[in-house]
């Protein structure tokens, strides 16, 4: 067994945190995201589809970038790309998609691999470790989806993906 980071098990939950919240808020504020573009809240529909076709194109491929570039060399390149896809959506409409396809993707990378990563860290601890992050994962959701219009409020759709972007980077 390899020796364990002590940054293993908070770095489990942050993943768990980090894999659904960067785009599970969108929907809740497309109108301030509109509203902040100058577009119709119609054209920013695909949004909410966008990550869930890059779940269904790299989910494919994970296991075969894992194989050719290493299961921990993956994670970080995705948890960067998530942090990056995450903070160029602020910039203007044709980032906002093009981060929110970074978004899916490096999700759909990471949520393919974590259970090996969890296996070939801490082979004896597989079935706490997935508990751990995915009730992390479903806790964080919960309360992003909660806290994403008042904080939204209280700043800007702007303030909040800055806030989901320092989630990522914490997690990187």
């Amino acid at each position: 067994m390899k020796k364990q980071s002590l940054f293993f098990v908070p770095g489990i939950i942050l993943i768990g945190v980090s894999l659904r919240t960067p785009f599970t808020v969108l929907p809740i504020i497309l109108g301030d995201i509109s509203q902040g573009l100058g577009v119709e809240v119609s054209s920013l529909g695909i949004l909410t589809s966008l990550p869930l076709l890059m779940f269904t194109l790299f989910s494919l491929f994970s296991t075969r970038l894992a194989q050719k570039i290493g299961l921990e060399h993956l994670f970080t390149y995705n948890l960067f790309f998530l942090t990056i896809g995450s903070i160029i959506r602020l910039i203007n409409l044709p980032l906002l998609y093009l981060g929110t396809l970074m978004v899916g993707a490096s999700i759909a990378v990471i949520n393919v691999l974590l259970p090996s990563l969890i296996q070939a860290n801490q082979p004896k601890k597989i079935g706490f470790l997935t508990t751990l992050y995915v009730t992390s994962m479903g806790i964080a959701t919960a309360l992003a989806s909660y806290l994403a219009v008042p904080i939204t409020q209280a700043s800007s759709w702007k303030g909040l993906i800055i806030l989901l972007t320092l989630l990522c980077l914490a997690t990187f």
